[in-house]
C-alpha cells in the first residue's frame, strides 16, 4: 500500500496486487476510492500507514482504524473501524464498526476462514471468524482431484 499527497492535500492510496502462485507476479495497481468517483474524498487518513493494521483475504483489502481517526466517517472517538476496498478495482465496500478491537498484527488464515492477531496489551492471541464478507479461499491446490 502506497499514500501519494495530491495538490489538493487529499492523500490517495494505491494498492500493488500480487499473485503468491505465480511467484509473485505484479498483476495490477488499483488506486482505492469510491466507486463512481474515484479521486473524491478521503478514504484513509494518513496516519493508518503508521497506527493502524491491514489484511487481504484474496478479495478485500481490510483497513483497521483505530481512534481517534476514524471521527471523520461518522463514527465516535471510542470507535475501531475496518474499511474494506475490493481488490479487482480498489473501491470502497463498506464500513465495519469491531467491538472489541483487532491487535496487531493480523494474518488471514484462508484454511480455516479466520483472522489471527496478536495483543501486546496482554500478550493474547485473537482468534475472529470471517463472518460472510467474502468467500472462503480455493486455491488450486486444494480442489478435489478430476
Amino acid at each position: 500500500l502506497q499514500s501519494e499527497q495530491s495538490f489538493d492535500r487529499v492523500p490517495s492510496f494505491w494498492l500493488n496486487v500480487f499473485d503468491p502462485l505465480n511467484r509473485m507476479r505484479n498483476l495490477r495497481r488499483v488506486r482505492l476510492g469510491y466507486s463512481g468517483s474515484p479521486g473524491v474524498g478521503k478514504v484513509l487518513p494518513l496516519e493508518v500507514l503508521s497506527e493502524g493494521s491491514f489484511y487481504v483475504n484474496g478479495h478485500y483489502l481490510m483497513a483497521l482504524i483505530p481512534p481517534p481517526h476514524v471521527t471523520e466517517y461518522g463514527y465516535d472517538n471510542s470507535t475501531h473501524l475496518c474499511r474494506s476496498f475490493r481488490l479487482s478495482d480498489g473501491a470502497f465496500v463498506a464500513n465495519y464498526p469491531i467491538h472489541p478491537p483487532l491487535g496487531k498484527p493480523l494474518c488471514y488464515d484462508y484454511i480455516n476462514n479466520v483472522l489471527w492477531s496478536y495483543s501486546t496489551r496482554g500478550a493474547e492471541i485473537g482468534h475472529y471468524e470471517n463472518e460472510g464478507l467474502a468467500p472462503k479461499h480455493l486455491f488450486p491446490e486444494d480442489e478435489p482431484p478430476a
